[in-house]
């Protein structure tokens, strides 16, 4: 599988996990959720905030490593005038 492939599955992937959650909030909303699911309001909440850890767990892991996406900038001294 290509880079590229690899890219777009894992862009997919979120996606798809973005568009679930908003499902669920419009489940949530009209009241439907926990019969959509067919689990307990509880077991619900407790997965969600299993997923609300897990993902500030992995915001915490990225925002301490350097990020590559940014440039470095650097002071540079102005050059002589030559002539």
């Amino acid at each position: 599988m290509s880079a590229q492939d690899q890219n777009n599955l894992q862009t997919e992937a979120m996606e798809s996990v973005l568009a679930w959650l908003d499902a669920l909030h419009s489940a949530a909303a009209e009241g439907t959720a926990t019969e959509t699911l067919q689990i307990s309001q509880r077991e619900l909440i407790a997965y969600l905030r299993d997923v609300i850890y897990t993902a500030q767990e992995t915001i915490r892991e990225l925002q301490s490593q350097p990020c590559s996406d940014i440039p470095t900038l650097r002071v540079v001294k102005p050059a002589e005038k030559v002539g």
